[in-house]
C-alpha cells in the first residue's frame, strides 16, 4: 500500500552522500561511548564482582567492529537486491520469513529508537549533575526528577524539530554537528597534554592512582559487548528513511559504510587515548576527570579547568543529543512505514506532510518515548524524592534491553541474506555466507548468555542484601517482560490488528496492495529500478484517470 503525501518532495526535502555521511557518523558516533568505561574499570559490580577490563576495552571494541562491519553487509548485499521502498529490515525480513517476521522487526525498530530517546535523557542527567554536585548543595533527592523532567522537555522541543523535515533538520543536524566535534577536538588536545606534558600521582577527588588492571573474563567480556554494541547502534534505522535519500540503492550502501568506518576509528582512537590519559581509577564521566587532573597538573587551586571542562561538556552534550534526538525522531517517524505498506497499521498513520514527514508516525514515536521516560525515569525520580531512598526499578533495568534487542535485529537481517542465498534469489560468495554464518552463531551465543544472567540474578544469594537482591530481581523480570511484550505486540499486530484492517479494504484496494507487494517486497540480483519506475507512474496516470 502506498503512502500517501500531500506535496510531492522536492529535491532540497533529499539527503545526499555527504549530508548522509556526516548526519550518520555525527549520531551513532555522538550515541553514549564514554560515558560506559568507569563501568570497567572497577567502578561498578556484577552479581558482587567487580569488573576490570581495562585495556581489553580497545581489542573488544575492535571485535564489536567486525561483527557491526559483517552485520553491514549484509544489509548492503540486501539493500541492492530489493527494490527501493522505505522498508528496510522489515522489507528483507518479509522477503525472506513472511508477514510475522517482518512486523516483529519493526516493533524492535520502534522500540529501540524510543529506548535510545530514553537513554539520551539519562546521558544529560548524568551530565548536568556535575559530579553529583546538584544532588550534595541543590536539590537533594529531587535532583533526578528535576534533571529528567527538563530532559524530557528537551528531548521532546528536539523531536518536534524533525516535524519540518529533511531540508530543515539536516541543517540544524550539520551546524550542530560541527560545533559538537569542535568540543570533542579541543577535548582530545587537553588529553594530548596530559600525556605529554605530565600526568599526576593522584586523580581528580585527590586519590593517589593505582595502575589500570586488565583482568579478561568471558562473562565481563559479554557484559562489555552488549553495552558497547548498543553505542553502534543506529545505521539499521537510518536505512528506513529510504524514501529521503538520492539515489538510495547506489548512495546508501556509500554512506553506511564510510559511516561506520568513520565510527571505528573513532571509538578505537577515544577508547585507546582515554585510557593513556587517565591511566588509573576514574568515574563513569572521564570527560570531566580529565579537567580535574588538568587543575592538579597546573596546581590551580580555584579549579578553572575544572569549570572550564563543566562549562564546555554541557554545552557538547546538549548539542550533541539535540542532535541526536532530532535525527532518532525522524527516523522513528519512518520506522512505522512498512508497516502501513503491508497494511498492517491503518494507512493514515502513514500520510506525510508537506515535508515529507510521516506526521502520527512522529506522533507515535515521540509518545512511546514519552510514556517509556515516564515509567523508567520519571515514576522512580519520584519514589526518590519522596521516600529518599533509591527506586528498586529505573532505566538501568531495561537499559540491556536495547543491547540485545540491536542483537536479535541484527542477527535476523544477517539470517535474511543467509535464507535468501540458500532459496537461490540472490547470490552470495563462500565466504559471504561464513563470514555470516559465523557471526549469527556469536550473536546468538552473546543473546543466550545474556538471557543466562538476566535469570542467573533471579536466583537470591546468601551475601545478597534484601534491597540489592530486589534491584536484580526487578531489573532481571522487567527486562525478559519487555522483550517478549515486543513478542507479544507483533503477534497482536499479525493476528488481530491486521485481518481487521483486510477486511475493510475493497477489491481494488487488495489488487493495488497485492501488486505493490509483488513489485517490492522481492529479492533478486537483478532489480529493474526503471521498470518499477515506470510501473509506478504508469499506476500514478491510470490513479488520476
Amino acid at each position: 500500500m502506498t503512502l500517501k503525501n500531500k506535496k510531492n518532495s522536492k529535491s532540497d526535502h533529499k539527503i545526499s552522500i555527504r549530508n548522509g555521511v556526516w548526519m550518520l557518523f555525527s549520531y551513532v558516533a555522538g550515541i553514549t561511548f564514554i560515558m560506559h568505561f568507569g563501568v570497567f574499570n572497577g567502578e561498578r559490580s556484577e552479581n558482587g564482582h567487580e569488573i576490570r577490563l581495562g585495556y581489553h576495552i580497545v581489542w573488544i571494541m575492535a571485535v564489536i567492529s567486525i561483527t557491526i562491519f559483517i552485520t553491514a553487509w549484509a544489509f548492503i548485499r540486501l539493500i541492492r537486491s530489493h527494490p527501493s521502498t522505505t522498508g528496510g529490515g522489515a522489507q528483507y525480513t518479509r522477503t525472506a520469513f513472511g508477514k510475522q517476521m517482518s512486523i516483529l522487526y519493526s516493533v524492535f525498530s520502534i522500540s529501540v529508537i524510543s529506548l535510545l530517546f530514553v537513554s539520551m535523557i539519562v546521558t544529560l542527567r548524568t551530565t548536568l549533575s556535575v559530579d553529583n554536585w546538584l544532588y550534595e548543595n541543590v536539590f537533594g533527592d529531587w535532583t533526578n526528577f528535576i534533571l529528567d523532567f527538563g530532559g524530557l522537555i528537551f528531548a521532546l522541543i528536539a523531536g518536534i524539530t524533525s516535524y519540518w523535515g529533511v531540508k530543515r533538520f539536516k541543517k540544524v543536524s550539520t551546524l550542530l554537528s560541527y560545533a559538537s566535534w569542535t568540543i570533542t577536538g579541543l577535548i582530545t588536545i587537553i588529553a594530548f597534554i596530559l600525556i605529554f606534558g605530565g600526568r599526576t600521582d593522584v586523580d581528580g577527588s585527590g586519590k593517589k592512582i593505582e595502575p589500570i588492571v586488565s583482568e579478561f573474563k568471558f562473562s565481563s567480556f559479554q557484559y562489555a559487548f552488549i553495552v558497547f554494541f548498543f553505542s553502534y547502534g543506529g545505521f539499521e534505522t537510518f536505512i528506513s528513511t529510504g524514501k529521503a535519500i538520492k539515489n538510495r540503492r547506489k548512495n546508501l550502501p556509500i554512506i553506511i559504510m564510510i559511516s561506520l568506518i568513520m565510527t571505528t576509528l573513532f571509538f578505537m582512537i577515544f577508547s585507546a587515548l582515554f585510557l593513556f590519559t587517565l591511566v588509573g581509577t576514574f568515574t563513569d564521566t572521564p570527560n570531566l576527570e580529565i579537567f580535574k587532573r588538568l587543575d592538579i597538573l597546573f596546581k590551580t587551586k580555584q579549579h578553572y579547568f575544572f569549570g572550564f571542562g563543566v562549562t564546555i561538556i554541557i554545552i557538547y552534550m546538549l548539542f550533541n543529543r539535540f542532535n541526536s534526538l532530532t535525527q532518532m525522531s525522524y527516523y522513528g517517524s519512518n520506522s512505522v512505514d512498512s508497516l502501513v505498506q503491508q497494511n498492517f497499521l491503518p494507512s493514515k498513520i502513514g500520510l506525510t506532510n508537506a515535508n515529507n514527514v510521516s506526521t502520527k508516525g512522529l506522533l507515535i514515536s515521540l509518545g512511546l518515548s514519552s510514556f517509556l521516560s515516564v515509567f523508567f525515569l520519571l515514576i522512580p525520580d519520584l519514589i526518590q524524592g519522596f521516600t529518599g531512598s533509591q527506586s528498586a526499578f529505573n532505566f538501568d533495568s531495561v537499559a540491556g534491553t536495547v543491547g540485545f534487542t540491536y542483537i536479535s535485529m541484527y542477527s535476523i537481517v544477517i539470517l535474511c541474506a543467509v535464507i535468501l542465498t540458500f532459496k537461490k534469489k540472490i547470490k552470495s560468495k563462500w565466504w559471504e555466507l561464513t563470514l555470516w554464518i559465523g557471526t549469527i552463531a556469536f550473536l546468538i551465543l552473546m543473546l543466550v548468555y545474556q538471557f543466562y544472567n538476566l535469570f542467573d540474578q533471579m536466583i537470591p544469594r546468601k551475601e545478597q542484601e534484601t534491597f540489592e537482591y530486589l534491584q536484580s530481581l526487578i531489573g532481571s523480570l522487567i527486562q525478559i517482560i519487555f522483550y517478549f511484550s515486543m513478542i507479544g505486540v507483533s503477534i497482536i499486530i499479525r493476528f488481530v490488528v491486521h485481518p481487521k484492517l483486510e477486511k475493510k479494504l475493497t477489491e481494488l484496494e487488495k489488487n493495488k496492495l497485492e501488486e505493490f507487494i509483488l513489485n517490492h517486497y522481492y529479492a533478486s540480483d537483478n532489480v529493474d529500478e526503471k521498470r518499477l519506475k515506470d510501473e509506478q507512474n504508469k499506476g500514478v496516470k491510470n490513479h488520476e484517470k
